[in-house]
């Protein structure tokens, strides 16, 4: 079962705590850009290819492997304009991507939990954090990605049914492209089947 099944019925259920990603509260006031999957292609839920504000956000060699209702490998490639990531996660390394772009190389990388995380660029940096569910003593992400800077939160993001994005951003441009790609990158990370054992931590 995916984990965002998993999400749908622990909230009707109710014996939870849910908390929101930062912009949860503001995104009514924050410019909405739908990434909606290309419904043409057959894709693995969680890596679909979208359609961006500016192209499409495309994955490529997806791969990953579950055992015993837990993911132990993640790999893929995420493509979106000028820039390109390459992601993989194990069961000794948290998830990490590096992006390339024209002028730059970015690093992505989440932590054990995986509700924070850090893309950097040198010296310039963007925290990543998730929204978080705890039930039956264990805490884990769901479906919600915030960017945040030195001003406050750069975008909130949620993933929908059938694999689409609702990205809020606090301009009314879109996100430069390797913010898009570590954004979606993450996404995919969360919702592809089996969370990680190192992203189901005690609450």
């Amino acid at each position: 079962m995916r984990h965002a099944v998993g999400v749908i019925l622990i909230s009707v259920a109710g014996c939870h705590t849910w908390n929101h990603s930062p912009g949860y509260d503001t995104r009514a006031s924050m410019t909405k850009h739908e990434l909606r999957v290309q419904t043409w292609q057959s894709c693995q839920s969680g890596a679909c290819d979208k359609d961006g504000p500016a192209g499409p956000v495309r994955f490529s060699k997806v791969r990953f492997h579950s055992s015993n209702g837990q993911r132990e490998t993640t790999s893929f490639d995420v493509s979106y304009v000028d820039s390109h990531a390459r992601c993989h996660a194990d069961r000794d390394r948290p998830f990490e991507c590096t992006i390339t772009a024209p002028d730059s190389t970015y690093r992505l990388s989440l932590g054990i939990g995986c509700t924070e995380g850090l893309l950097t660029r040198g010296v310039a940096s963007w925290a990543i954090k998730t929204d978080t569910v705890a039930m039956a003593g264990r805490r884990f992400p769901a479906r919600e990605v915030s960017l945040v800077d030195d001003h406050g939160v750069l975008s909130y993001s949620r993933a929908n049914a059938g694999d689409n994005l609702d990205l809020f951003t606090r301009s009314a441009t879109a996100l430069p492209p390797p913010h898009l790609v570590a954004v979606a990158a993450v996404h995919a990370f969360l919702q592809l089947d089996d969370l990680p054992a190192a992203c189901i931590t005690a609450s």
